[in-house]
């Protein structure tokens, strides 16, 4: 005696198949927007040199702290002479 149809034999592989008709999609489609570089490129962006011609010459003109000493290392004195000349 059989207590169930035999059609019922196929009802995993049309869920396994409706399953994947949905999370292929979707799993995609999360790939593409989370992946895109609108979400991928932020965050800190440090400041870019600056050059310009000045007397026929290429000079660096950014306000950018090449040779400057740790916080830590430096005196008060030079502490503000760092704050007058780099404003946060």
């Amino acid at each position: 005696m059989q207590l169930f149809p035999r059609e019922l034999n196929y009802l995993p592989l049309a869920v396994a198949v409706g399953i994947g008709g949905i999370v292929g999609p979707v799993a995609t489609l999360g790939i593409w927007y989370y992946f895109s570089p609108e979400n991928t490129q932020v965050g800190y962006a440090p400041e870019q040199h600056a050059y310009a011609r000045v007397d026929g010459q290429w000079v660096c003109i950014d306000n950018i702290a090449h040779n400057a000493r740790p916080e830590s290392f430096k005196s008060d004195a030079e502490r503000q002479l760092t704050r007058e000349l780099y404003p946060a």
